[in-house]
């Protein structure tokens, strides 16, 4: 019998607490219809929840491995981790960034893709449009411990502009 799981992932901006935010582009691009945003020489802090509890141990973000901290209580299937963007060239015009990343422990391996933007720290795009409190990946986990998704959500949370 397949396995089901639910994984939720979310980006947190470790110096404004704030959600990146996302845009719909359409099909200009080849690897999504939505691209996130955000910043170069900045740290997010990301978290991940699964139902039911999963056990991870790393997330590998453009290749580069990050260690996996599980939240209290353990076992609970609830992670954080913090990713340093330092060294990410800001995305030219017209042009997006594919990330790759990697979630990997005994609970399974899952590979994705997401379409990015990268923008200076300075730079009033990155932070402008809908917030995007987190992405819903409903999976299915074969045998040998490959998760594969089956739907993909974009949940964001809406900021007026004043």
């Amino acid at each position: 019998m397949t396995k089901v799981i639910e994984i939720n992932l979310s980006f947190k901006s470790e110096k404004t607490n704030e959600f990146p935010a996302f845009k719909p582009d359409g099909f200009r691009f080849k690897t999504s219809e939505k691209t996130i945003k955000l910043k170069t020489d900045h740290s997010y802090k990301i978290t991940i929840k699964t139902q039911p509890a999963t056990d991870f141990n790393f997330l590998d973000v453009d290749g580069n491995r990050i260690v996996l901290h599980p939240m209290q209580p353990a076992g609970s299937g609830e992670y954080t981790c913090t990713w340093n963007t330092s060294g990410m060239p800001v995305t030219t015009n017209n042009n997006r960034k594919d990330l790759v990343l990697v979630l990997s422990g005994t609970g399974g391996c899952i590979e994705r893709t997401f379409q990015t933007k990268f923008y200076a720290e300075n730079d009033t795009h990155g932070s402008s449009g809908e917030k995007l409190e987190t992405v819903i990946w409903r999976c299915s986990v074969d045998t040998y411990g490959t998760i594969y998704v089956t739907e993909e959500i974009f949940k964001g949370k809406s900021m007026n502009m004043i």
